[in-house]
């Protein structure tokens, strides 16, 4: 068959990328993104953030945060952070049923927010904001 010559190129810059920048280096600017954006909005009341028993163990997170504002659909959430303020943001079930089993959010679905390292802290903090403010509202 025909190689698939633009996922080799693709995987090789890839590689190429992560040995330029060091894979350590990418973990701790993600682990420092998602502990950025967990800070600003643990505290607001009407954010729920879904994760283990340990939230704050941010040595065993991804640079993911599933979310919800209580009693909002997540799609109408992920829809206003993309049509108001331009965030992307990834809603509903995730491919992931029991995961919403779990969390009883099958109807309501989540919010996640994925940030990569070269998510700058401007960027986090714009999301956490506008996330609060959408709460408040």
């Amino acid at each position: 068959g025909t190689l698939n010559g633009p996922g080799i190129a693709g995987i090789t810059a890839g590689i190429e990328y992560i040995y330029e920048n060091g894979m350590d280096n990418i973990r701790q600017k993600e682990q420092k993104n998602i502990r950025l954006f967990y800070e600003m909005i643990k505290d607001e009341e009407k954010i729920q953030i879904y994760g283990t028993d340990n939230l704050t163990d941010f040595k065993k997170r991804t640079a993911i945060l599933s979310c919800n504002i209580k009693g909002i659909d997540s799609s109408a959430v992920s829809d206003e952070l993309m049509q108001r303020f331009k965030i992307e943001t990834r809603s509903g079930a995730h491919c992931a049923p029991l995961v919403h089993k779990y969390f009883h959010t099958e109807e309501q679905g989540m919010v996640r927010f994925s940030f990569g390292h070269d998510t700058t802290s401007n960027q986090i903090r714009y999301a956490a904001d506008i996330l609060k403010l959408l709460a408040r509202e």
